[in-house]
């Protein structure tokens, strides 16, 4: 019997194949709403930019809440979230495959680096 530690675990990681799908299901998004994801990265970068005090802090690796350790990285439409998750449930709630979506769709990112 094997053990994972997680959900992720048991699935695996993404490869270039899921690249290259979710490539597609952002392309197709784009397509049917155009403009919608970079008006929501350009709205959130312009939110970060305002914000920096005691409560957040803004950094070049995005805006951190110092009670939760937390950085905003994304500020995707809620659609096109929606239809990633029908195809990778796990991949904004898995750690690991998380941080394989922030690397590898570092377009999407608010902050200047990850």
């Amino acid at each position: 019997m094997v053990n994972y530690k997680s959900l992720g675990d048991a699935i695996g990681m993404p490869d270039e194949k899921d690249k290259a799908f979710i490539r597609k299901l952002i392309l197709t998004y784009e397509r049917e709403h155009p403009g919608l994801i970079k008006h929501a990265i350009d709205e959130a970068k312009r939110e970060q930019q305002a914000v920096d005090g005691p409560v957040k802090k803004r950094t070049d690796f995005g805006l951190v809440d110092p009670h939760s350790a937390r950085r905003h990285l994304f500020e995707l439409p809620e659609g096109l979230v929606t239809v990633i998750e029908q195809y990778y449930p796990t991949l904004f709630r898995e750690r690991k495959h998380f941080t394989w979506f922030i690397r590898s769709f570092k377009e999407l990112l608010i902050p200047d680096r990850y």
